[in-house]
């Protein structure tokens, strides 16, 4: 009887995928669209994740090198200042400015 119970659950499971496949795809554009070999491995490395873990590490690691060699590097100091004094001003203290 369990037998039959879940022959009759796969059935149904399998009947409703193959009667209606286009409400269950992912692509949302109603026109089919054909990939290459070489466009699909490329979409899939863009998309794994593992890849752009990687690919971040090695951001990580330029900069760590950059780092590194900066102290090395020469250094430009630059500073300035200007001062200009046409008059002064000298308050009179005895006759109350």
């Amino acid at each position: 009887m369990a037998c039959k119970n879940e022959i009759i659950i796969v059935i149904a499971f399998l009947s409703v995928f193959l009667v209606c496949p286009k409400s269950f795809s992912q692509n949302n554009s109603s026109a089919d669209t054909d990939l290459t070999l070489s466009e699909a491995i490329l979409i899939a490395f863009q998309n794994n994740k593992d890849i752009q873990m990687q690919e971040a590490e090695i951001v990580i690691a330029r900069a760590n090198i950059q780092g590194a060699i900066s102290p090395f590097l020469p250094q430009v100091n630059l500073q300035g200042a200007y001062t200009r004094n046409d008059k002064v001003f000298a308050p009179n203290i005895f006759s109350g400015y």
